[in-house]
């Protein structure tokens, strides 16, 4: 199991929610932003970060001095991957109210 194949699922799952519901539908704004975020920021993110322990690690042991644009790229990785996960919750929250109106 890894982070991609679990984020790809959440899709699946809230469309299948939304089909299974007679009244009280996520909107199709929420699911879009939801869709944008899980399976196109957060891969990006992820492998900004991967890109960023790569070169880190490769400068490290080539030249025993740490890469201070590597950091950088993995340190964007981690905060944009971090405020999307922020924005993802914030969306399921909106999303757990629209399913739970009456």
């Amino acid at each position: 199991m890894t982070i991609e194949t679990e984020l790809k699922k959440i899709s699946k799952s809230l469309s299948l929610i939304n089909d299974s519901q007679t009244f009280n539908k996520i909107s199709s704004t929420n699911l879009e932003n939801i869709d944008d975020i899980l399976n196109d920021y957060l891969p990006l993110h992820l492998k900004w970060i991967e890109k960023g322990n790569s070169w880190i690690i490769e400068s490290l042991s080539e030249n025993h001095q740490l890469d201070r644009q590597a950091f950088s790229q993995l340190l964007v990785g981690v905060r944009n991957l971090y405020l999307d996960l922020e924005e993802l919750n914030d969306l399921f929250i909106e999303v757990s109210k629209e399913l739970d109106k009456n």
